[in-house]
């Protein structure tokens, strides 16, 4: 499933698409569907986005790949914590230095 195709689904409003997602899509960065529908998130009833302009597709790939290392950070620290409880636990002390775990014998 494409980034049209999720958007498309979602069957939001602009207002909606922009609040849930942190995006800035503004009125002629969209495409909506030709008649009025309700919205999912907001139950009103309002213009539903049918898809991003092509001219307009960079601002989804930017809060899409901020997404990504939104996970990438909270993997590192789940990774950094394990790693230092886990050293502490065993009698060895684990001391983090620059973002990275170094376990010290």
């Amino acid at each position: 499933m494409n980034r049209m195709e999720k958007i498309r689904n979602l069957h939001y409003c602009r207002a909606c698409l922009n609040e849930a997602y942190q995006l800035k899509l503004e009125r002629g960065d969209v495409i909506i569907y030709n008649f009025p529908e309700e919205c999912k998130r907001c139950k009103k009833v309002k213009n539903i986005v049918c898809k991003v302009k092509k001219t307009k597709q960079w601002k989804l790939f930017l809060y899409w790949r901020n997404e990504k290392k939104k996970s990438l950070i909270n993997k590192e620290k789940c990774v950094i914590i394990f790693s230092i409880t886990k050293g502490n636990s065993s009698g060895q002390g684990a001391i983090p230095t620059g973002g990275k775990v170094r376990d010290l014998a």
